[in-house]
């Protein structure tokens, strides 16, 4: 499995026969249809390996507040779906599972006393 999320897709280059493979962005998924499209790329290829990068500065940086940030809870639980779908739910899919799942209901707590780790 992957560690995280290897690409910000909104920069992402492939070939057709790429989606070919891999398929399109699956809109089953409301949150995580980026995770869904990183779990089937590593069904069949090393993320690691296929990935070029142009140099070291991001050409995009994703901002927090975005509908995967507002809705965390659901976003994870897609993660989940997709991790079983594609045959990721193993102990490290889990461990990656039910540590976002508690750090996210750590940061809604801290939230809730002020805390805010919202963008602003």
């Amino acid at each position: 499995m992957m560690k995280g999320l290897l690409y910000n897709h909104p920069t992402m280059f492939v070939r057709k026969s790429f989606y070919e493979k891999i398929g399109l962005f699956n809109t089953s998924y409301k949150y995580s249809m980026d995770f869904d499209f990183y779990c089937r790329i590593a069904k069949y290829y090393d993320p690691e390996k296929i990935s070029v990068y142009i140099d070291d500065n991001p050409l995009v940086q994703m901002s927090s507040g975005g509908a995967s940030w507002n809705y965390e809870l659901e976003s994870i639980k897609e993660n989940r779906r997709a991790m079983i779908e594609h045959g990721f739910w193993n102990n490290k899919g889990r461990n990656y599972y039910f540590a976002r799942m508690s750090r996210t209901k750590i940061k809604r707590i801290l939230n809730f006393f002020g805390l805010d780790f919202r963008a602003k």
